[in-house]
């Protein structure tokens, strides 16, 4: 299974929250630090660790992403990092995002921009290889092999 990082800002937390869902009904296994992080937790260490599982890496970048020293250090991570060569993933959750690093746009930047997350969660499988989930057709099967 493929484990993924979203990278957002706190302003963004509702787009990271829905891309998160749609990517888990792609089997694809995304973070959740409201799930993972209990009051009193090191969130910086945990956070540490979940990067450091992770198979890649999607940055959300809106017009409150500029200022985020936070995402500054995980962008410099990715790209320090040779497990993520080719698994950094940034989507622009609006058009007008300023100060977007320009390093970024050699990866495939995915437009978010219309609030479609399921598109994007589809575009994001695409590139780190995820085949559609069959779960719906075999649960068909699987229905009718019972009521044969």
């Amino acid at each position: 299974m493929v484990r993924v990082f979203i990278s957002h800002t706190a302003d963004d937390s509702e787009a990271a929250r829905q891309l998160r869902e749609e990517l888990v009904k792609r089997s694809i296994d995304v973070w959740d630090p409201v799930v993972e992080l209990s009051p009193g937790s090191n969130w910086l260490l945990e956070t540490g660790k979940a990067l450091e599982r992770a198979d890649s890496i999607v940055f959300l970048f809106s017009a409150s992403t500029a200022d985020s020293s936070s995402m500054r250090r995980e962008v410099e991570f990715a790209l320090t990092n040779e497990k993520f060569e080719k698994r950094v993933i940034p989507v622009l959750l609006s058009k007008n995002v300023e100060r977007f690093p320009w390093i970024l746009t050699k990866f495939q930047v995915i437009d978010a921009s219309s609030g479609d997350m399921k598109r994007v969660a589809s575009n994001i499988a695409s590139i780190l290889h995820v085949k559609p989930a069959q779960h719906a057709s075999s649960e068909r099967a699987s229905v009718k092999r019972r009521g044969s």
